[in-house]
């Protein structure tokens, strides 16, 4: 118990150098690159920057960690610390053949769906979480805000729009256009099965489309990315899934779970959860 909330907590430079020079990466930040539980962006991308060529396996690795860390901060589940790379993860890199065994999805999800609560509020100004993800579900459900030219069909899906840059110039103009596409929306301006085309199918795993596999991602369950936890209700979109949608249970109010956000006191996330 003790050791599981050290992990977590990850308070202090001890418990920093513990797990980067004996396990993880083979040396130490600098005390200057280490902030709390986080570690300067700067120092991974200087340090990992490029493999030797004559890398061993264990190098190999080292290398690996540092990416894939990097990765999971500043891309799947960034927050608006863009300049820093938490250690929460360490635990889970420890060893890299087990790191298919979690459900990196889920947790992507759950954080999504956090970040776009928090962003309802009026003081937030700044929107974090897998944001392309988000903007590949628009461009998927919403023809009249797509980005034109972009017809090809690839895994995973939001490869689609992998080469779509938006132009920084006159961002006002186009806030204010995307509103009053919204505000005229029609009902077939929106695509409820935008994944049941014959060329999505041809290009997405046929197993994803199984029934065991599609009992899990049309679940009614949790959704978990540490203290955050979220729920799954596709029970209340039904149509994207090619169901027909049912009078809805009123939604689980999960309220005091969006007030846990593993910071302040000593508690093991899954044992209190």
């Amino acid at each position: 118990m003790e050791d599981e909330a050290r992990l977590y907590r990850l308070n202090g430079i001890a418990h920093v150098a513990e797990s980067i020079d004996d396990e993880l990466f083979g040396e130490l930040p600098p005390q200057n690159k280490v902030k709390q539980m986080t570690v300067y962006y700067t120092w991974f991308h200087d340090r990992f920057r490029v493999l030797p060529a004559d890398a061993s396996e264990e190098t190999v690795r080292i290398y690996a960690r540092a990416y894939i860390v990097m990765l999971l901060s500043s891309q799947l589940f960034a927050d608006k610390n863009e300049n820093r790379v938490h250690l929460r993860w360490l635990p889970y890199l420890a060893s890299l053949d087990d790191l298919g065994r979690y459900s990196w999805g889920s947790a992507a999800l759950a954080w999504l769906y956090r970040c776009l609560c928090r962003g309802t509020n009026r003081n937030v100004v700044n929107l974090a979480g897998a944001l392309q993800l988000l903007q590949s579900w628009i461009f998927w459900r919403f023809p009249t805000l797509r980005p034109s030219g972009f017809h090809g069909f690839g895994f995973p899906l939001a490869s689609r729009w992998v080469t779509y840059l938006p132009r920084n110039d006159a961002v006002g103009q186009r806030v204010v256009f995307a509103r009053l596409l919204l505000d005229r929306l029609r009902v077939h301006d929106f695509v409820w099965e935008p994944y049941s085309s014959a060329e999505v199918a041809a290009v997405i795993h046929p197993e994803i489309l199984v029934d065991e596999h599609r009992r899990l991602w049309t679940a009614i369950t949790s959704l978990i990315y540490f203290a955050a936890i979220e729920w799954h209700q596709v029970d209340r979109v039904l149509p994207q899934f090619g169901g027909v949608q049912h009078l809805s249970q009123p939604a689980l109010n999960i309220d005091w779970l969006h007030a846990k956000d593993g910071s302040g006191g000593d508690r093991w996330f899954p044992i209190y959860f």
